[in-house]
C-alpha cells in the first residue's frame, strides 16, 4: 500500500550475457523513468526497478539505476527505490554506499 498518485516503473532489457548493449538499454531506460519522475511531481514518487524478470543482474542493474539516481540527486524531490526482499534491499545500500564514497 504506496501511499502515492504515480510509480514510476522501468525493466532492464532482456540479458544476453552482457555483450549486446544491455547496460546501455538498461540506462536509458532508467534515464527515461527518471525524467518521467521529475515531470509527474514535485512530491516523493516510489521508484521500482524490475531488472530480475529478464535476467539482467542484480548488482550489475543496482550500480546502473543507483549512479544515474546519483546523478539527479540535487533534485528538490525524493526518490524511494522499492526492494523486494531484504537480500535486495542489502545489495541496494551496498552499492549506493560504494557509489557514494567513489
Amino acid at each position: 500500500n504506496l501511499n502515492a498518485s504515480w510509480i514510476i516503473s522501468t525493466f532492464g532489457p532482456v540479458w544476453k550475457g552482457g555483450e549486446q548493449g544491455e547496460a546501455e538499454l538498461f540506462e536509458v531506460a532508467t534515464r527515461i523513468a527518471y525524467r518521467l519522475l521529475y515531470k509527474k511531481s514535485p512530491n516523493p514518487l516510489p521508484f521500482l526497478q524490475k531488472h530480475w524478470v529478464y535476467g539482467y543482474p542484480k548488482l550489475d542493474a543496482a550500480n546502473i539505476a543507483l549512479g544515474t539516481m546519483l546523478q539527479y540527486g540535487n533534485s528538490l524531490i525524493d526518490i524511494f527505490v522499492c526492494c523486494f526482499d531484504e537480500h535486495d534491499f542489502a545489495l541496494q545500500q551496498e552499492v549506493l554506499a560504494e557509489l557514494k564514497a567513489s
